[in-house]
């Protein structure tokens, strides 16, 4: 049972494609779990649709149509097989084309793997995993960091985060996470920047 949700400002920007590409992946793997969501999503998209009818329609170039004539003879690129992974869980929907990096260790039992880095951006995407009963290292983030929890459990405080779950923090949030006793937790992060704190200071070094 999914109990923690992405906010409605996030899904419209998703919905709208202001959400830079790192973090709409890891807002994309939600949705690909949760239909509360999707709904919200498509309500998002309903709205955006009607506010583009009710503008001014704009003039199109003179060659416009020319264009996209043209654009039928460029032959459609193939659809490639996924890159091969030797992730031990099936990934979401949208990151299965991407390349997964190889795992890096940021101290025992848990381990970092990078998946994308915007540096114009200043955002990049990886998976994290930590064995049962792991603490991360208390720290904060100097921007936005959405976490889709992927398989298994973590504690921040109080809180509780299960398979499917969705973390959103700015950069007011200070984290004390501790992964549940019974399984691995793997992640999918999306962040802008790195966090503060040892965790960033050894993800500069590997990642």
């Amino acid at each position: 049972m999914i109990q923690h949700h992405p906010t409605d400002e996030s899904i419209l920007a998703y919905a709208n494609g202001s959400l830079s590409r790192t973090l709409a992946l890891a807002l994309g793997a939600h949705l690909d779990v949760c239909e509360q969501c999707c709904r919200t999503l498509t309500l998002a998209e309903a709205m955006g649709g009607a506010m583009l009818e009710a503008e001014t329609p704009a003039e199109l170039d003179e060659t416009a149509f020319a264009k996209l004539l043209a654009q039928l003879d460029v032959p459609v690129a193939k659809i490639t097989a996924p890159p091969a992974t030797d992730i031990a869980i099936p990934l979401p929907a949208n990151l299965r084309y991407q390349r997964i990096g190889a795992r890096r260790w940021l101290a025992p039992g848990i381990w970092i793997r990078p998946v994308l880095k915007d540096n114009a951006e200043g955002t990049r995407l990886y998976l994290l995993g930590a064995a049962p009963g792991k603490a991360l290292p208390p720290h904060g983030h100097s921007g936005v960091e959405m976490t889709q929890v992927l398989t298994g459990e973590f504690h921040d405080g109080g809180t509780r985060y299960g398979t499917g779950d969705f973390l959103e923090a700015d950069d007011d949030i200070e984290h004390s996470l501790m992964v549940g006793a019974n399984e691995e937790c793997i992640c999918v992060i999306a962040s802008q920047g790195v966090p503060r704190g040892l965790p960033g200071l050894l993800m500069r070094l590997i990642a």
